[in-house]
C-alpha cells in the first residue's frame, strides 16, 4: 500500500482475526473499541510508496509478470537510477539501458518511468551501510534476532551493559541506555536510541582520515571515487567541507602542520543568521533538551499509570499538560526550579506531579483532569481552543 488510514488498519486487522471488530454501536452510544490508534484518526500515514509505486507503473509494461520481476536488487537498482540521475537525457538513456539489461520491452518501460517525480535530495539521509548496522537493533518480535547485529555493536553492547571503561562509549550514551540490562532488551530501539548505541553520534575511529598538510586533502580529492560514499548528500557535503578546510588552512595557517588546534564549520543555513539570533538558536535548542529529559522522567513515574516514557505522542500530551497549566498559575521559584532541571529528583517529581494536577482543569467540566487518568482513553488533546 502507498499509505494507510485507521479504517483500513484495523479492516486489516479484523480479517486476520487478530482483533475483534468494533462493536456496532446502539443508537445514541458511542462504539466500543477494542484497541485503538494511537494517531489522529482522519489523517493518511505513508507505507510502502516507493513499492507500490513501481508495482503501479511496472503494470503498465508489455509482456511482463510483476511479482517475478520485482525483486530487492531489481528494486534498489531501479530505485538509484530515478535518485542519482538527474539530467533529463541521461535518465531516459539509464532506462533504456535498464530495460534492455533486463529484458524488458524498452518503449513501454521508458514510457512508464520517464516523468517519474524525483526524490528530495535527502531521501536517502541513510546510507544502505547504516542501515544495516541500525535495523537490527529497531526490529521487534519474530523479525529481530541477535545473530543479526554486526560485531562491533555486540562489543558496544557487552560494555554497555557490564559498564565496562572504553573511551569510544560516551557518558551520554551509558546513560541513555540505563533500562537495558541485557542483550535481548536491545531490540525495538526508537532511531535516536539506535544512533547512539551504533555510532555514539560519530562514526567509528578507524573510519577517521587525518591530513597532515593541504596538499594530502588536494591528494584525497583528486583521488577521489564518485558515488564511493554511496550517499548523493553526505558526499556532496563532505567534499565541500574538505575544500573550505583546505582553503583555511593554506590562507590562514600557511599550510603548516598542527598551526590549527581546530577549524569549527558551521552549516550554512545557521550562517545567514546574525550572531545573537544564533545564540537563541542554540539556547533555545539547549531548553528544548532539557525538557524532553525531564518530561520522560516524569513518564517513567507513571508507567503504571499507561504512560509510555519513550512514546513521541504522550510525550507531547504531558509537555501541552504542563505548559497549559504553567500558563494559569503563578511560578513559585522552586517549580521554576524544577522546570529548568533534566535530572530532578524523586522528590522535586512527586511534588512537581501534584502541583500540575492541582492546576490543570477541564474546559469542559471545570474540574481538575487527575494525573492518574491523563494517558488513559477518558482524555484526549483536543486541536481546537474551547
Amino acid at each position: 500500500r502507498k499509505e494507510i488510514d485507521l479504517q483500513a488498519f484495523l479492516k486489516y486487522f479484523s480479517n486476520k482475526k487478530i482483533i475483534p471488530k468494533q462493536t456496532k454501536p446502539k443508537k445514541g452510544e458511542d462504539a466500543e473499541y477494542t484497541h485503538r490508534w494511537n494517531y489522529p484518526e482522519d489523517k493518511t500515514y505513508p507505507m510502502g510508496e516507493i513499492h507500490s509505486s513501481f508495482i503501479s507503473r511496472l503494470s503498465k509494461v508489455s509482456d511482463l509478470n510483476v511479482t517475478d520481476f520485482l525483486i530487492p536488487e531489481i528494486e534498489q537498482h531501479l530505485w538509484h537510477i530515478i535518485y542519482s540521475v538527474s539530467d533529463a537525457q541521461e535518465f531516459e538513456q539509464a532506462l533504456k539501458t535498464f530495460a534492455n539489461k533486463n529484458n524488458l520491452d524498452e518503449q513501454s518501460f521508458v514510457d512508464s518511468f520517464i516523468k517519474y517525480p524525483p526524490y528530495k535530495s535527502d531521501f536517502a539521509s541513510y546510507s544502505l551501510k547504516a542501515i544495516k548496522k541500525l535495523l537490527p537493533l529497531m526490529r521487534m518480535g519474530k523479525y529481530w534476532n541477535v545473530k543479526d547485529i554486526d560485531e562491533n555493536t555486540l562489543n558496544r553492547i557487552e560494555k554497555i551493559i557490564n559498564g565496562e571503561v572504553d573511551e569510544k562509549i560516551q557518558n551520554r550514551v551509558r546513560e541513555k541506555a540505563f533500562h537495558l540490562e541485557e542483550k535481548k532488551d536491545f531490540k525495538g530501539l526508537p532511531t535516536w536510541l539506535t544512533s547512539y548505541i551504533v555510532y555514539d553520534r560519530h562514526s567509528e575511529a578507524s573510519d577517521i582520515q587525518y591530513w597532515r598538510q593541504p596538499k594530502d586533502i588536494d591528494k584525497y580529492l583528486n583521488n577521489f571515487k564518485q558515488h564511493s560514499l554511496r550517499n548523493p548528500i553526505v558526499e556532496q557535503v563532505v567534499l565541500e567541507t574538505l575544500r573550505t578546510v583546505r582553503d583555511i588552512w593554506q590562507t590562514y595557517g600557511q599550510g603548516k602542520e598542527k598551526f590549527f588546534d581546530e577549524i569549527h564549520l558551521e552549516l550554512g543555513r545557521d550562517m545567514k543568521n546574525p550572531a545573537d539570533k544564533r545564540k537563541r538558536i542554540s539556547e533555545r535548542n539547549t531548553e528544548n533538551e532539557r525538557t524532553n529529559t525531564r518530561i520522560r522522567k516524569l513518564l517513567e513515574e507513571l508507567v503504571d499509570d499507561g504512560a509510555k516514557p519513550f512514546s513521541p505522542s504522550h510525550q507531547e500530551i504531558l509537555k501541552i499538560y504542563e505548559s497549559d497549566a504553567i500558563s494559569n498559575a503563578d511560578i513559585t521559584d522552586d517549580i521554576a526550579k524544577i522546570r529548568k532541571n533534566n535530572a530532578p529528583t524523586q522528590k522535586d517529581i512527586q511534588k512537581y506531579k501534584l502541583w500540575l494536577e492541582q492546576k490543570y482543569i477541564s474546559p469542559y467540566t471545570g474540574k481538575t483532569i487527575p494525573l492518574s487518568k491523563l494517558f488513559t482513553k477518558d482524555y484526549q488533546i483536543e486541536h481546537i481552543i474551547p
